[in-house]
C-alpha cells in the first residue's frame, strides 16, 4: 500500500529533517510513529498525505509513484485517505454533525444519502448527545472524537493521525487509542483500513518500561518482573483492565501471565489470559492467550 525508498527531506538549504527513510506498509495494518517533538513525525505524515514532496527518494502510495502524479492524480489519491489533525481543525460555524458530514458534502453526495450514517457514527464515537453542538462548547476529547469521525466518514483506505492524543489528558488519550483499534477491527469486515498514528513521548516511556521489565525477568527475579510488567500494562500496579489498547500493554500482560503460570499461580495467570482474550481481541497475543487459558482449564 505504501512504500518509501531512501526518502530524504530538507527545508530550503537547511539540514535534512528526514534522512534515508525506507519502509513499507501493508493493507489492514496499524502503526505508531514514536519519537520526541521535532523528530519528524508530522513531516512524515505530510509526505504520506502528499502535501509535501521529498527532496530525494521515491514514495509510492496505493502503488502509485507520487513523483509522477499530476495535481489531479494526487487529489484523487487524497480522497482515499482520511487524516486527523493535531489541532482538530473543526469549522467553528458548523455543528458537530455538519463538521463530520463535510467530506461527503464536498464529494457532492446528497444529504439524504448520508444523514443516518453521520448520526450513527457520531453515536458510535460517543457524541450522540453533541450532534448539534458547536466546537466552542466541546471539550478537547470531544473535538478529537469529532475529528476522527470526520476522517473516517468517507470510508478511507488509509487513516493518518497526527498525535491524536497530544491535546487531551491521559485518560481521554487512552480511550482515543482504543477507538482507533476498534476502527481497524471493524474495517476488517468491509475492507482493510490501514492506520498510521504519530504519538509523543508516552509510547517511548512504555517501551523503556517494558525493556526494564524484561531485564528483571532475565535476572530471574520473577516477583520484580511481574510488578514491572504490571506497571507497563496498568500504569502503576493496578489490577483493572486498562482503558486503552496498545500492543506493548498486551505484551506485558502476556509476559506477566507466563511468569505467574511458571510459578504455579494458575488462577492469577488464568485471569490475565482471560483479560487478553476479553479486552485485547485485536492483539496477536489474544489467540496465544486463548490456548494458554484452555491449557490451564484442562488441568
Amino acid at each position: 500500500m505504501i512504500r518509501f525508498d531512501n526518502v530524504g527531506l530538507r527545508y530550503g538549504s537547511g539540514p535534512e529533517i528526514l534522512r534515508d527513510v525506507t519502509f513499507h506498509v501493508l493493507p489492514g495494518s496499524f502503526h505508531f510513529l514514536t519519537g520526541p517533538s521535532g523528530a519528524g513525525k508530522t513531516t512524515l505524515l505530510r509526505l504520506l498525505f502528499m502535501s509535501l514532496r521529498p527532496s530525494r527518494g521515491l514514495i509510492f502510495v496505493f502503488g502509485e509513484n507520487v513523483a509522477k502524479l499530476s495535481t489531479g492524480g494526487r487529489s484523487a489519491l487524497r480522497r482515499r485517505i482520511g487524516i486527523v489533525f493535531q489541532d482538530f481543525r473543526l469549522l467553528e460555524h458548523l455543528t458537530t454533525w455538519e463538521n463530520v458530514a463535510l467530506p461527503l458534502r464536498v464529494m457532492g453526495k446528497r444529504e439524504s444519502d448520508y444523514r443516518d450514517d453521520v448520526t450513527d457514527l457520531l453515536r458510535w464515537v460517543g457524541l450522540g448527545d453533541r450532534i448539534d453542538a458547536y466546537p466552542e462548547v466541546l471539550s478537547g476529547g470531544e473535538k478529537q472524537r469529532a475529528a476522527i469521525a470526520r476522517a473516517v466518514i468517507a470510508r478511507p483506505e488509509l487513516l493518518l493521525a497526527d498525535e491524536p492524543t497530544g491535546n487531551v489528558d491521559p485518560a481521554i488519550g487512552n480511550r482515543l487509542l482504543r477507538l482507533f483499534v476498534e476502527l481497524n477491527r471493524l474495517a476488517e469486515a468491509e475492507g482493510d483500513l490501514t492506520e498510521i498514528a504519530g504519538n509523543h513521548q508516552g509510547l517511548l516511556q512504555l517501551k523503556s518500561e517494558l525493556a526494564l521489565a524484561k531485564i528483571e525477568r532475565a535476572r530471574g527475579d520473577h516477583d520484580a518482573a511481574v510488578r514491572a510488567f504490571f506497571k507497563v500494562a496498568y500504569g502503576h500496579g493496578g489490577t483493572a483492565a486498562p482503558d486503552a489498547f496498545h500492543p506493548l500493554q498486551a505484551e506485558a500482560i502476556y509476559a506477566a501471565a507466563q511468569l505467574l503460570e511458571d510459578a504455579g499461580r494458575k488462577d492469577a495467570a488464568g485471569k490475565l489470559y482471560q483479560e487478553l482474550v476479553d479486552h485485547y481481541p485485536a492483539s496477536a497475543r489474544s489467540q496465544i492467550a486463548r490456548k494458554s487459558l484452555e491449557r490451564i482449564l484442562r488441568r
